[in-house]
């Protein structure tokens, strides 16, 4: 008993040490700051991922303009240098916002020093008290055109989870498909104008 103990902790010591920290941008709604604060609280932390986002408490964080390209360009110079991975919080009204919209794509812009974010999509708990829609250029990205159902696609999305590990194990996996699966991003839907009703 006491060497299975042993083994299973140097097991859990030694992913620890090989998998790298990600540093993540986090796109949400913002009627759902309360449900990613507690998420961030749980998991953003130095043995699972560091994040950056619109909101949540910094200041000037707002980029104030009705032009889409240039929003789009401002957050992926100042939210999204640096990170890797967007992780899109859905919530039961995610789908509907502009900016949530434009974040995914300005995620999805491959760009001279910055190429393209992994995708990962987690559903908040109140997720399931809503249609159960995704944001449209998620979805876009979850299921490519021409693949086969079940094929590995440039982004996924997972139930809300339970245990730091099966956050760690989504973003790493979404980072490979980062690698591997670039050539399946799917963003050539045109931008929202306006958040939907």
């Amino acid at each position: 008993m006491a060497t299975t103990n042993y083994n299973l902790l140097a097991s859990l010591l030694s992913e620890a040490q090989t998998t790298p920290k990600r540093r993540c941008f986090i796109s949400y709604h913002h009627a759902d700051e309360g449900e990613v604060q507690t998420f961030l609280d749980a998991y953003s932390n130095a043995e699972v991922f560091t994040h950056r986002a619109l909101g949540l408490g910094m200041a000037n964080d707002i980029v104030d303009s009705n032009d889409t390209d240039y929003v789009m360009r401002r957050i992926r110079e100042q939210y999204m240098q640096n990170t890797s991975v967007t992780i899109v919080m859905v919530g039961q009204n995610t789908w509907k916002r502009r900016y949530v919209d434009w974040e995914i794509a300005a995620s999805l812009r491959n760009g001279f020093a910055n190429p393209a974010n992994a995708l990962l999509g987690i559903k908040l708990p109140s997720y399931a008290y809503g249609i159960q829609q995704y944001p449209d250029r998620l979805n876009d990205n979850l299921n490519a055109q021409g693949v086969a159902v079940g094929t590995p696609c440039y982004a996924r999305c997972i139930p809300y989870p339970t245990h730091s590990s099966q956050v760690r194990t989504a973003i790493e996996e979404a980072y490979q498909r980062r690698q591997t699966q670039s050539h399946l991003i799917n963003n050539t839907r045109a931008r929202f104008g306006y958040d939907r009703a």
